[in-house]
């Protein structure tokens, strides 16, 4: 749902090396498996600051910047296919169902959701270069349409883990080029964590 938010809006595109995949934040077990100084820094200073070893850790685990350099997850074989050597950080034990190997021929995959997206975008001036013109948003849907010339979308995202109904004074069409939930036509209800844009 991320990738057609980022995808449909102006501006340039920056996939972190990873996401395109799916991969999630290590699973840390410890301090000891974390290389970033600024979390260890940050655990000494909240140390100082009497905050409890288990709070501590919690937050480091959630926002330390080593979830984001672990190495790419390339297959199911040992270091995830990254290198026959010690990787500088651990792989996610999920390497093995999480990977780009297992994805690549999947059509139903985040890397091919991307790859669509990825596809439509280089072939849309509208996508790229379109007016953003916002219909509707609160803290759980956003709907917006892209519009140039003759060509525009409609982009309708749910960032909620309930089935949603759309408003009833928004006009979104029915006919749904991409989704991340493989839906083809919208029936006035966006599923949890569903994105889709649709032809206007």
């Amino acid at each position: 749902m991320l990738a057609l938010l980022e995808l449909s809006l102006r501006g340039t595109i920056f996939i972190y090396q990873g996401q395109e995949i799916g991969m999630t934040n290590f699973d840390f077990k410890s301090l000891e498996q974390v290389n970033d100084i600024e979390s260890h820094n940050l655990n000494k200073l909240m140390k100082k600051m009497c905050i409890p070893g288990f709070l501590r850790w919690k937050w480091i685990k959630a926002s330390s910047r080593d979830n984001a350099r672990t190495p790419m997850q390339w297959n199911a074989e040992e270091n995830s296919g990254f290198t026959k050597g010690k990787a500088w950080l651990g792989i996610n034990a999920n390497y093995r169902y999480i990977n780009y190997a297992s994805q690549k021929n999947d059509s139903w995959s985040v890397l091919n959701f991307y790859k669509a997206l990825i596809q439509l975008r280089n072939k849309s001036i509208c996508l790229q270069r379109g007016e953003f013109l916002p219909i509707y948003a609160d803290t759980r849907i956003m709907v917006y349409r892209r519009e140039l010339e003759e060509e525009n979308y409609t982009v309708a995202l749910n960032f909620s883990s309930r089935e949603l109904r759309l408003p009833k004074n928004v006009f979104i069409p029915n006919t749904v080029l991409v989704s991340n939930t493989g839906r083809t036509a919208l029936d006035g209800r966006i599923l949890p964590w569903e994105g889709v844009l649709l032809n206007s």
